[in-house]
């Protein structure tokens, strides 16, 4: 079950009265492709960078933070908030938050890389929006 909001504040008080996890999730695109990777440890598909907002950060921070830990690149500007999705999945333990933003990578971007990060290597590759097949 998900409740959607198109504006920030809104989502974040919702979020805090029902002391729910705050996520950042970025999609990141050159031209007419979009930024993906592939879990190293699992086979669950391509992902894009995604991951928690720590305390005191504000979810532009987090997903600034995120695209720029996860690539290792510095993080692709501007930030545009998409918006926001409450998700309750009680079978898999998620409560959380998830603010959705864009970002705009720069032309100059390598077309395939490796990324150590948490402790793991992330291939990160362009896959067209036209053919989307993401967990």
């Amino acid at each position: 079950m998900a409740t959607l909001f198109s504006e920030p504040i809104p989502a974040r008080a919702h979020a805090q009265r029902q002391q729910l996890r705050a996520k950042a999730v970025c999609s990141v695109t050159q031209g007419t492709q979009l930024l993906v990777f592939d879990p190293p440890l699992d086979d669950s598909g391509a992902q894009i960078p995604a991951g928690g907002v720590a305390v005191g950060e504000t979810p532009f921070e987090a997903a600034s933070r995120e695209v720029r830990e996860e690539t290792g690149r510095g993080g692709p500007k501007p930030l545009r908030y998409l918006g926001s999705a409450v998700r309750i999945n009680t079978e898999h333990a998620k409560h959380e938050r998830r603010d959705f933003f864009y970002l705009a990578a720069p032309p100059d971007s390598p077309g395939t890389w490796d990324h150590p990060a948490d402790g793991q290597r992330f291939r990160f590759r362009w896959v067209p929006l036209s053919h989307l097949n993401l967990d």
